[in-house]
C-alpha cells in the first residue's frame, strides 16, 4: 500500500504539508515562483531547495517538472520537519537564510566566518549574491582574493613603507612600493594590506592573484 500521506505539520501555529498519492498542496500563502527542472529524490514529493533556506520545491509525481516556491512571511524550510518553519526554529543546515544588509551599502560575506567564493553585494540596503571569478571572499579586505580557505589576507597598519596619499576616500589601491601589497582607504586614511605568499595585488580585479595575471614591474 503506497504511503497517503508524506508530512503533516502544525507546529506553532505553521502548517506545512500535506501530500496524497495524487495530491500535493503548498501552503495557499507561500509564493509560487514557477516551474523549475529540479529533479525530486525517489519517494520525495517536497524537497529543499539547494542553497537557499526560504526555497523549497514541489514535484507534482516525484518528477520533473518542479514548482519552486518561497516560503511565506519571512519562514524558512526546516531539515527536520520538512515545512516552512519560524526562523528561530528552523535547521538550515548549509542553506543559506535570507540576507540582511549590515549597512545599506558594501561588500559582505555569506555569513559570518564562511570560507566561500560566493559575497553579498549591497546597494541601498538591497542584496545581490555574487561569485568571484577565482579565489575567495575575504572579509578583512571586503575583496576576491585568489588563495585557498587556508590563507586569506592580513590586515596592516595605517603606516607604509613610503608615503601613501589616498587618490580617493574610499577603495582599494595598488602600492607603488610592493607588488604584493594594497591600500585600503577609509574615510581618507590609508590600510596597507599584505596578499598570500607567492600572489600579487590585480587591482583590474581587486583581488590578490597569480604574478602571471599581474602586470607588476617593481
Amino acid at each position: 500500500m503506497k504511503s497517503t500521506i508524506l508530512v503533516l505539520l502544525a507546529i506553532h501555529g505553521v502548517m506545512a504539508f500535506v501530500t496524497a498519492e495524487s495530491i500535493v498542496k503548498a501552503n495557499p500563502r507561500d509564493i509560487d515562483l514557477g516551474e523549475s527542472n529540479y529533479q525530486c529524490p525517489d519517494g520525495l514529493f517536497v524537497a529543499p531547495h539547494e542553497t537557499q533556506c526560504e526555497l523549497y520545491y514541489l514535484c507534482s509525481a516525484g518528477g520533473v517538472p518542479t514548482h519552486l516556491y518561497q516560503c511565506r512571511d519571512d519562514l524558512l524550510f526546516d531539515l527536520t520537519y520538512y515545512g516552512c518553519n519560524f526562523k528561530e526554529l528552523t535547521d538550515c543546515g548549509d542553506r543559506l537564510s535570507p540576507f540582511t544588509c549590515p549597512s545599506p551599502d558594501g561588500f559582505f560575506p555569506i555569513k559570518e566566518g564562511a570560507c566561500s567564493s560566493q559575497y553579498y553585494v549591497c546597494t541601498n540596503n538591497v542584496a545581490d549574491l555574487e561569485t568571484c571569478p577565482s579565489g575567495i571572499f575575504d572579509a578583512s579586505s571586503s575583496s576576491c582574493v585568489a588563495t585557498s580557505c587556508a590563507t586569506t589576507t592580513t590586515r596592516g597598519v595605517p603606516t607604509a613603507p613610503g608615503p601613501f596619499d589616498c587618490p580617493a576616500p574610499n577603495g582599494n589601491f595598488a602600492s607603488p612600493y610592493s607588488c604584493s601589497q594594497y591600500y585600503v582607504c577609509v574615510d581618507g586614511t590609508a590600510f596597507l594590506y599584505d596578499c598570500p605568499s607567492g600572489l600579487h595585488y590585480n587591482p583590474a580585479l581587486n583581488i590578490c592573484d597569480w604574478p602571471a595575471n599581474v602586470n607588476c614591474n617593481l
